[in-house]
C-alpha cells in the first residue's frame, strides 16, 4: 500500500480525570499507530486513583502531561494547548481509540495537497456502546445540514485542525460545560474551509458527557447562546424537532430501566445502520 509522502506531525491531546480503566484502551491505541509523527499531550483533573500512575507508565509515548485540578474538559483543553508542537491537532478522550493501526497513515495519505486552505480536515467516527460493541458510524459529507439545534458538526475524535488555530489566545469557552469544542469548530468554519476524507479514524464511546441525559437540556441551553453569540439564523422546524427530540429522551430515560434503554438503542441503531446502506 503506498501513500503520500506528506505527513505532517500530528498532536493528540487528552483530558482525563478518574479513568485508568479507558485511558488504558486510548494508551495501546495510540502506541499501536504506525504512523510516525505523534505528539501526545494528557492533561489531568489531579485523578485520585491510578491514572497519574498509568500516565508516568507511558511516558514514552505521553509526551507532555500535567495534573492538577481543573474547571472540565474545556479548561483542561486550554492548559494543554502552550504544548503544541505538532502541525495538527486531535482532541480524544479517554477510552477513545483509533479505528485501526494504520487509522493516521491511511487518513493522511489521503488527506488534500492544498491542506494550508482547511481549517478543518476530518474522517468519519464509529461510536461503540459500553461493551465495544459498534453502534453506528457517524459520516458527514456535507456540513451544510442541521442536528441537535444547531449546526451539523462532525465528532472531535475524527477531527484534525491546524495547530496555528489555537496560537495567540484562542481558546475554547471554558464557562461551557458540554459545547466548548462544538463552539470552537463553528468558529473555525466560519472562519476557514472543512475537507472530509471518507475513512474511518477513530471508535468513540458513547458515555460521554453530551451523552448523559442529565446533560442533555444543559447541552441544548449551550448551542443556544452559541447560535446567538455568532448569530446563527437555525431554521424553525430545526428548533422544533430539537424540542422533541429532547422531550422523547427525557421520557424514555424516565420511563425505562438502563438495560430497555440499550436494547431500544440496539434496535434504533439497526434501524439507523439498514438506512445508511
Amino acid at each position: 500500500m503506498s501513500y503520500k509522502l506528506k505527513q505532517p506531525k500530528i498532536t493528540i491531546i487528552t483530558a482525563t480525570y478518574n479513568c485508568e480503566k479507558d485511558l488504558k484502551a486510548t494508551i495501546n491505541s495510540v502506541r499501536a499507530q504506525r504512523y510516525p509523527y505523534i505528539q501526545w499531550i494528557v492533561i489531568d483533573g489531579k485523578s485520585s486513583d491510578s491514572t497519574t500512575h498509568l500516565i508516568k507508565e507511558n511516558e514514552d509515548i505521553i509526551t507532555n502531561w500535567i495534573s492538577e485540578k481543573d474547571n472540565g474538559i474545556y479548561d483542561a483543553w486550554n492548559k494543554s494547548l502552550k504544548f503544541i508542537d505538532g502541525d495538527w491537532v486531535i482532541f480524544m478522550g479517554a477510552g477513545d481509540t483509533f479505528f485501526n493501526n494504520e487509522s493516521l497513515i491511511e487518513f493522511w495519505g489521503n488527506a488534500p495537497s492544498d491542506l494550508d486552505n482547511y481549517s478543518l480536515v476530518y474522517g468519519n467516527v464509529m461510536i461503540i456502546d459500553f461493551k465495544g460493541d459498534k453502534r453506528y458510524i457517524s459520516r458527514k459529507e456535507s456540513l451544510n445540514e442541521y442536528e441537535y439545534g444547531r449546526v451539523g458538526l462532525p465528532n472531535h475524535q475524527g477531527v484534525f485542525q491546524p495547530a496555528h488555530l489555537f496560537m495567540e489566545g484562542n481558546q475554547f469557552d471554558s464557562s461551557l460545560k458540554i459545547a466548548g469544542d462544538s463552539k470552537f469548530m463553528i468558529k473555525s468554519l466560519m472562519e476557514g474551509k472543512y475537507y472530509h476524507i471518507d475513512l474511518l479514524v477513530s471508535k468513540m464511546l458513547d458515555t460521554g458527557i453530551s451523552n448523559d441525559i442529565n446533560n442533555i437540556i444543559l447541552a441544548n441551553r449551550e448551542v443556544n447562546i452559541i447560535n446567538k453569540e455568532y448569530d446563527l439564523q437555525i431554521p424553525s422546524y430545526v428548533r422544533l424537532t430539537n424540542f422533541f427530540r429532547i422531550i422523547c429522551y427525557l421520557i424514555v430515560y424516565k420511563m425505562f430501566s438502563s438495560d430497555t434503554i440499550y436494547l431500544l438503542k440496539k434496535k434504533f441503531d439497526k434501524i439507523r445502520n439498514a438506512l445508511a446502506e
